[in-house]
């Protein structure tokens, strides 16, 4: 079944989205973080995401 897959791809780049998008709210909102530190946490939780998956 092939459309699970395709699926569970959309669904896991629209959390590593969602969290990117939520970090930099944060930092935005901190004025405190740099892009440096908004781009590791980004990687961070993309390579969470891909390893342990939903």
């Amino acid at each position: 079944m092939q459309g699970g897959r395709v699926d569970e791809k959309i669904i896991s780049m629209l959390v590593v989205v969602a969290v990117m998008l939520f970090l930099n709210s944060v930092a935005v909102a901190g004025g405190k973080a740099t892009e440096a530190e908004c781009v590791a946490k980004c990687k961070a939780a993309a390579k969470m995401v891909q390893e342990k998956g939903l």
